[in-house]
């Protein structure tokens, strides 16, 4: 396979995987996805007005209230157990 179609085939292969991943977040954060408990915590943060700036990494403690995650390498982040 020649340089050029590598690449093409690269980016039709990135391409792809962008849209699977997209739809499997919008399937989680849908009504009756894994993550929709824990978008029901979040907006009741926001509406009791007690919500403010939150780093990614605890956007993901949120979410593994309903999902197998565990802290990676000691060092606060999260990993995901299984799929």
């Amino acid at each position: 396979m020649s340089p050029a179609e590598l690449a093409k085939l690269a980016g039709h292969i990135a391409r792809r995987d962008k849209i699977a991943w997209d739809q499997e977040i919008e399937g989680d954060f849908s009504p009756g996805g894994k993550h929709e408990k824990a978008l029901e915590k979040i907006d009741a943060e926001i509406d009791a007005d007690n919500f403010g700036d939150l780093e990614l990494n605890e956007l993901f403690r949120i979410a593994a209230a309903s999902e197998p995650y565990k802290e990676v390498d000691g060092d606060g982040r999260l990993g995901k157990l299984s799929l």
